[in-house]
């Protein structure tokens, strides 16, 4: 049965992409807006543009002003005041891109005078100026130089017209032209506050159409980001379907399963690395094999030589003894058949020993601890010495270990029988979250270290078990005083009890 879409690999990598590009767009929009309202907050237009502003439109207010009311002073006076109590010199922007309005300071004096310094009309919050009287600029604020520019007329640089006070706010000379625009007519001072920061409110009116054009790039670039993961993983998907599926095959054993992929990314190169491993694992357990299968038919020579062929040729020397023997003294060759019995019966025993280490551990279905009771319940009967078997906690610890620990039972149990000469033996499985302990003890004859380097007592091919299962076997043995054997494997930490 295929999995849904979206559990597959090949949906999730197309989620992913999708996913990625979602986010990837929303951070760029993030970034770009952030961006956009830090400039626009800290950023200000050309100042000469919100001085303009201030120029051209008090220039056009008051031009109309004087032409109409040049006869009458009074009237000239409450405009003035009039217009400084409005506070703004120029009108207020359109959108919030344009120039602000440029502010006039209520509390500084606000002059218009002629072109021979006479005061027209006067605003002085803070000190007396007498209406008619000439006008003296202050030389220390350059002053005079703005109103010398602004009775040149309009056409010289805006920087002129305006100069900054010591309290960072801004004395600016508008020139007023006469009617007929041939000369200026006055002039008028006024004192401006600088340009203010634009204020982030003043984009609230575009925020619906951010949001369309966010969203419209969202419905274009969201299906492009989930087209292209969806034809990309499709090849991603069939690699790494084919590399899992040849990874589970080597972990259940099989090791003829080699993934083919000639790309040259990422997931190519790590395929071959694992090929390349599995090839030489496959070759090197292979040797191992061989080399196991060697050793093991080496020992079963050395064996047979050692035990069955010496007793069958001491068998053979038994029965010449006696045929020589059976006309001249039937008591002493009935002595030499009983002999050859003994042997013949002893090479019985040692062939059943040899066979029993050459059949199959049988423990499907029936456990180790089952296994070992019914190959005890036989050894016994065979060799006639009782076995004292207890097992603790059992549970599966794996055919590996399982497979080791009866044959290196076997091994000791083949050596007692061999060497021992024991009249009781003791077998105690016990079964730990972390390790098996397995304890075989007898009351034999025992041997020194000397005796095990000579006779080799069948423990190397025990330890070989053991350590291939990171294990190890403790011998504790003395002449006279029988043998303890221990083996400890220890267990994976993921093992399931």
């Amino acid at each position: 049965m295929q999995a849904p879409f979206f559990k597959s690999l090949r949906g999730k990598t197309t989620l992913a992409y999708t996913f990625v590009t979602a986010l990837g767009l929303s951070l760029i929009i993030m970034f770009l807006m952030v961006i956009g309202l830090v400039f626009y907050r800290s950023s200000q237009l050309n100042g000469n543009e919100y001085f303009s502003d201030a120029l051209i439109i008090t220039n056009s207010k008051a031009s109309q002003y004087l032409h109409s009311k040049n006869d009458n002073p009074a009237s000239l006076q409450s405009w003035l005041e009039n217009y400084v109590a409005n506070g703004h010199a120029s009108l207020e922007p359109v959108n919030a891109f344009d120039a602000g309005a440029a502010i006039i300071q209520p509390d500084a004096d606000a002059l218009i005078i002629d072109a021979q310094y006479k005061i027209l009309a006067a605003f002085c919050p803070q000190k007396a100026c007498a209406i008619g009287s000439t006008y003296k600029p202050d030389e220390k604020s350059y002053e005079d130089k703005s109103v010398k520019t602004a009775f040149l007329g309009m056409g010289e640089p805006i920087e002129h017209y305006y100069q900054r006070d010591m309290q960072g706010h801004y004395r600016i000379a508008i020139p007023i032209m006469a009617k007929d625009g041939t000369e200026i007519k006055a002039v008028v001072l006024l004192t401006l506050l600088p340009e203010q920061p634009r204020k982030i409110e003043n984009l609230m009116p575009y925020t619906p159409l951010v949001v369309a054009v966010i969203l419209l790039l969202m419905v274009l670039t969201i299906p492009f980001g989930a087209l292209f993961g969806w034809m990309v993983s499709g090849g991603f998907s069939r690699r790494m379907k084919k590399l899992s599926q040849a990874a589970d095959a080597w972990d259940a054993g099989n090791l003829d399963t080699f993934p083919m992929d000639k790309s040259n990314d990422e997931v190519g190169i790590l395929t071959r690395k694992l090929r390349g491993m599995a090839e030489r694992t496959q070759t090197a357990l292979q040797s191992q094999q061989q080399l196991a299968a060697v050793e093991e038919r080496n020992r079963l020579a050395r064996e047979l030589h050692d035990t069955v062929k010496q007793q069958n040729f001491a068998t053979l020397m038994q029965i010449r003894a006696a045929s020589k023997m059976i006309a001249k003294d039937p008591v002493q060759a009935g002595s030499y058949l009983a002999e050859a019995e003994r042997l013949l019966k002893s090479s019985q025993e040692e062939l059943g020993s040899l066979i029993n280490e050459l059949k199959p551990v049988q423990m499907n279905g029936i456990g180790l601890g089952t296994a070992i009771r019914q190959f005890c319940e036989d050894w016994s009967k065979q060799n006639r010495i009782p076995v004292e078997v207890e097992i603790s906690n059992a549970f599966g610890v794996g055919l590996d270990r399982e497979q080791s620990l009866y044959r290196i039972m076997q091994e000791a149990f083949s050596n007692i029988a061999r060497h021992a000469h024991a009249s009781q033996v003791k077998l105690k499985l016990t079964y730990e979250p972390t390790f098996v302990d397995m304890v075989i003890q007898d009351n034999g004859e025992g041997f020194t270290a000397e005796d095990e380097a000579i006779r080799g007592y069948g423990l190397n091919n025990m330890k070989q078990r053991a350590e291939e299962l990171y294990g190890q076997i403790l011998i504790n043995s003395q002449p006279g005083q029988g043998t303890a054997l221990r083996v400890v494997l220890p267990l994976p930490a993921n093992r399931k009890a």
